[in-house]
């Protein structure tokens, strides 16, 4: 495993409805299980913005500016 730093920006997340089988925009993401102590979240999810578009960045830059368990992100 790599011990460095990390960054990942996923965005224009949809679900596809299996009784309308249409697909559908995903507007809130929230964290609901973490191994990181309230508090001591230095990686995890946050907001970003990608191509001028919402999305949700997975990183480890070592600040607690992530998700704790129950927050969410509005992602459009």
């Amino acid at each position: 495993m790599n011990p460095g730093l990390f960054r990942l920006l996923l965005g224009d997340f949809e679900v596809l409805s299996e009784s309308s089988k249409s697909w559908s925009p995903i507007k809130r993401w929230t964290m609901n299980r973490t191994d990181a102590a309230p508090g001591a979240n230095t990686w995890g999810f946050r907001a970003a913005v990608l191509d001028g578009r919402p999305a949700i960045e997975v990183s480890n830059d070592g600040t607690s500016t992530y998700l704790e368990r129950g927050e969410s992100l509005v992602i459009g």
